[in-house]
């Protein structure tokens, strides 16, 4: 009995990363690819088109961040399971990522088996944290504990950190 495959959509601005997600991902017997998207709104297209198991996303992405991108997913299709992807280590982005429901996190210079790693965990439903980030237990724990808050309170609360 031949393992179902793991349907994958990858998400980034930069052709390159795109092209290097996508040939290191079809080295990975388990993932089928369903497409590739250079932005949010065509990522949103595609995934109406034919529904992922996971969406790998840059963070980073003009116009709609991967952030919201993460939002709109799991608001629009919530067994999409989504893993960010980034070249920044900033805590503060995966802690967003998290919050808006991503279930993972890979550093752009991760190798095939962290992304086989990855895939794998999340489509099993836990948490994928890169080994490069270098989170003391303590932080991955406070990480799993991070309330979820709503739009309205995540916009007021926007609203008085704007002053």
């Amino acid at each position: 009995m031949a393992m179902e495959k793991i349907k994958v959509l990858i998400v980034d601005d930069h052709p390159m990363v795109l092209e290097g997600m996508r040939s290191m991902l079809l080295q990975i017997s388990f993932v089928e690819i369903t497409g590739t998207a250079p932005n949010a709104y065509e990522a949103i297209e595609k995934i109406k088109t034919e529904i992922p198991d996971i969406v790998i996303t840059d963070i980073n992405m003009p116009e709609i961040s991967g952030i919201e991108l993460t939002g709109k997913i799991k608001t629009e299709f919530p067994g999409v399971k989504v893993i960010a992807m980034s070249t920044f280590k900033e805590r503060s982005y995966i802690s967003q990522m998290i919050q808006n429901g991503a279930s993972g996190y890979l550093v752009k210079s991760a190798s095939k088996e962290e992304i086989e790693e990855a895939i794998l965990s999340v489509y099993e439903g836990r948490l994928y944290m890169s080994l490069d980030i270098n989170l003391s237990l303590s932080e991955k724990q406070e990480l799993n504990n991070i309330p979820v808050i709503s739009s309205k309170e995540k916009e007021v609360l926007q609203l008085i950190a704007d002053g």
